[in-house]
């Protein structure tokens, strides 16, 4: 594999390494410069070492890796903005700002977002609370009526309350805040009107957000149907959210959701279009010139459609194979991606927990690793076959190197991927090509009504074919749930099938199968073990009732006093994801003894009168109680709330426990408890 043989992948080794490791770690600023400066003495020692030698030595690949990896830790430190004393956490956590006091926030809009039933939603970039002059990215959160609508050039001023961003109730619940986080959003601002009062402001992008929403005008004034409109709007400018969540679902479903997210496949036609406008050049001219228009329209559309993680990358990628064409070199495209990754994560180190930026370079990564290999099996002869050949091998690359991803995140396998992304793929190219040229001519105010009818029935078929396929959901398999050990394991085999294939010797051969196989009866053994070995009891959220959830090997019981033995959906996707048998029902007691510590769960029926020392008190339906005399009489040393209370109740009780400096947890905002 001569093409892991380069320095770039040994810093994006390392560098992974870092982020991951301050990701989940949080060294202090110390252990970070300690490591810096230690790693950069042996890296200097390693040098001098390797300096006189032929081959790279092992210790000087080691320590490049290392700093890369400090490098990595740096950055993350470096790039967490909540760090920032004049970051909004910083005042809205003490008492200079009281959730339940409303506040006046001023702001600019980040990005938009797909709206709820009652909210439009945007990511927005605070620049004031009341009197605070502050930073930091917010949840947005709208209220859909009265209408409104907000300008993305401007400054706003409005009247909302600051919320924390709620934990997962319940196990394997999407975590929503960790996702967030990871967007550096911390909180939330739930507006008590729809539209804000413009105020004076800059915007650092004003010029091309301007041209942007000028693009969607355009695009509204050809007058396209309600459906090919919001195509367009998704496929050429990046703006998903006003398609319809019915059409996003036919596409999900169908295994085709990838060419509504604007990535490497917009990026490589967008590449094409500009080679072949400007190909003249490396006659008349110079081809370093063709080169600076192609970069300057890969750019434009990457910053047009919003920029995103997968947009920057394939840009980055796209660039990177341009100007290798001028400099008349070999064309490394593992060069480019690991450039680009580089790139990306040196601005963004938080970029790597993203989603689609993993989505993004596991499936390049995979078409690059095994698209030479596979295409070896057939040699089309035809334009035709050749083209439906290489359409089908790419899919098919894509979605299995994605598939321990996909599986992890999204618990489904479309099984007619292949045949929609073949029908769909063949002729995307047209109606990107006729949908830019559309929308350059109506700029000139030029509405050509046969190319703009072409258009409208291409677009159709690709919104049929959706539609089509998406009905036959006895070939979509769901609720396939994946531990993170199933997700290590398939991400291993992945790397170790790219190592066999790339292996010229049969006995190096045999020696990674026989590798593999042990590798998938450890992970296999690993995980076994730990389900029947694990132990534990959780408290979970369910507003109707009280819900225990006891878990010991792969025996599943849950505890409520409801004789309605029908389980939450909770039990349902703790049970699919944990992979135990269906759980016994039992009902709930008033007094447990767990781990030896003592649990009361009181309620209007059970309110404990004796004075006796109690480690946990659980309330429950809104017990009419002194919650005072309650701490003096059991000296608990956690109380926890359940959803079975009322906001009001649990508000009063939060209160008095910060009063008492007793630890407190509530589940509707704080998620399960685990005792």
């Amino acid at each position: 594999m001569r093409f892991l043989n380069i320095p770039l992948f040994v810093l994006c080794l390392g560098l992974t390494l870092g982020i991951v490791l301050q990701y989940h770690y949080a060294f202090s600023p110390l252990v970070i410069v300690v490591s810096v400066v230690l790693i950069s003495i042996f890296l200097i020692y390693s040098y001098l070492y390797n300096k006189n030698r032929v081959n790279t030595s092992f210790l000087f690949v080691s320590a490049s890796i290392l700093m890369s990896c400090s490098l990595g830790l740096l950055l993350v430190y470096s790039n967490s903005s909540i760090q920032s004393n004049s970051h909004y956490t910083q005042f809205v956590q003490t008492e200079d700002l009281d959730y339940s006091e409303p506040v006046v926030l001023t702001f600019t809009i980040r990005k938009q977002l797909k709206p709820t039933t009652k909210y439009r939603r945007y990511y927005a970039n605070v620049k004031q609370i009341d009197t605070i002059v502050c930073q930091g990215i917010v949840l947005l959160l709208l209220p859909k009526k009265p209408s409104g609508s907000l300008d993305f050039t401007k400054t706003y001023q409005i009247s909302g309350h600051v919320y924390p961003i709620t934990s997962p109730r319940n196990p394997h619940d999407f975590n929503y805040k960790q996702y967030l986080s990871n967007q550096k959003v911390r909180m939330q601002f739930k507006a008590t009107t729809s539209s804000g009062r413009e105020v004076a402001g800059s915007h650092h992008f004003r010029p091309l957000i301007q041209l942007r929403q000028h693009l969607l005008t355009v695009v509204d004034h050809i007058q396209l149907p309600t459906d090919v409109q919001q195509f367009t709007q998704s496929l050429l400018l990046g703006q998903r959210q006003s398609l319809d969540p019915r059409v996003y679902q036919n596409f999900v479903d169908t295994g085709i959701i990838h060419i509504l997210a604007v990535s490497g496949l917009h990026i490589g036609i967008i590449y094409t279009i500009f080679q072949w406008l400007f190909g003249f050049f490396d006659r008349k001219f110079s081809s370093k010139l063709r080169i600076a228009f192609v970069l300057i329209g890969i750019w434009s559309f990457a910053f047009l459609t919003g920029a995103s993680a997968s947009v920057l990358r394939a840009s980055i990628l796209f660039s990177f194979i341009a100007i290798n064409s001028v400099r008349l070199q070999k064309q490394n495209s593992f060069n480019g991606l690991f450039a680009s990754y580089l790139v990306l994560l040196c601005i963004s180190p938080l970029l790597l927990f993203d989603v689609g930026f993993q989505l993004s370079y596991l499936a390049v990564a995979s078409i690059l690793m095994f698209y030479p290999k596979i295409s070896r099996l057939y040699r089309p002869r035809f334009l035709v076959d050749k083209v439906i050949w290489n359409t089908l091998i790419v899919s098919a690359i894509a979605q299995l190197g994605l598939l321990p991803v996909s599986l992890f995140y999204f618990h489904q396998f479309p099984g007619l991927f292949l045949i929609s992304n073949l029908l769909v793929l063949l002729v995307l190219p047209f109606v990107m090509y006729l949908g830019i040229v559309i929308v350059l001519l109506a700029t000139l105010s030029v509405f050509w009504t046969p190319l703009i009818q072409v258009y409208v029935q291409l677009v159709r078929y690709i919104l049929w074919t959706a539609a089509y396929f998406s009905k036959f959901t006895q070939f979509t398999i769901k609720d396939i749930y994946w531990p993170k050990e199933y997700l290590v394991f398939g991400l291993s085999i992945w790397i170790g099938i790219s190592i066999f294939l790339y292996t010229s010797q049969n006995y190096r051969r045999m020696q990674i199968g026989l590798v593999i196989i042990a590798f998938l009866l450890l992970g296999k053994s690993i995980v076994e073990y730990n389900s029947k070995t694990k132990d534990e009891l959780l408290l979970l959220h369910n507003w109707k009732d009280t819900v225990l959830l006891h878990r010991y090997g792969q025996r599943l019981e849950w505890l409520s006093t409801s004789l309605d033995t029908e389980p939450p959906s909770a039990l349902y996707q703790y049970k699919n994801y944990e992979k135990t048998p269906s759980p016994e029902h039992i009902l709930l007691k008033n007094a447990y003894c767990v781990y030896d510590k003592s649990v009361y769960i009181v309620t209007n029926s059970f309110i404990p009168t004796l004075s006796k020392h109690t480690d946990y008190v659980v309330l429950s339906k809104n017990p009419k109680i002194n919650l005072n005399r309650l701490i003096d009489s059991l000296k608990p040393i956690q109380i926890i709330a359940d959803g079975s209370n009322a906001k009001y109740m649990l508000t009063k009780w939060e209160e008095t426990c910060a009063k008492r400096k007793i630890p407190w947890h509530r589940t509707d905002t704080m998620g399960f408890y685990k005792f």
